[in-house]
């Protein structure tokens, strides 16, 4: 079948080229992290604390003296820094 020969600008072309790649990639990205993220299997209501934690952006002292709020990093327990590793001591992916 041959293709109809209508001249299109560069405009549409680019726009066109730059549409089709950008929904190949979400597609694909899209269905890489939720296969293999757990996160995207937590509820949404849990989703903002795991991001926090996973991230280091938490009340933790540890982030709070990064931040100036707090005067100290060490745990109350006196063995090391209260970070996230600490406190939940479990493999991050």
């Amino acid at each position: 079948m041959e293709q109809p020969t209508q001249p299109i600008t560069y405009k549409e072309a680019k726009t066109i080229t730059r549409n089709k790649f950008h929904h190949t990639w979400q597609a694909s990205n899209r269905t890489l992290y939720i296969k293999k993220d757990p996160i995207y299997k937590q509820p949404n209501r849990h989703q903002p604390s795991v991001f926090r934690l996973r991230s280091g952006h938490c009340r933790l002292l540890n982030h709070l003296h990064r931040l100036k709020v707090s005067n100290k990093d060490e745990c109350p327990c006196g063995t090391g820094i209260q970070d996230v590793d600490h406190v939940l001591p479990i493999p991050r992916p």
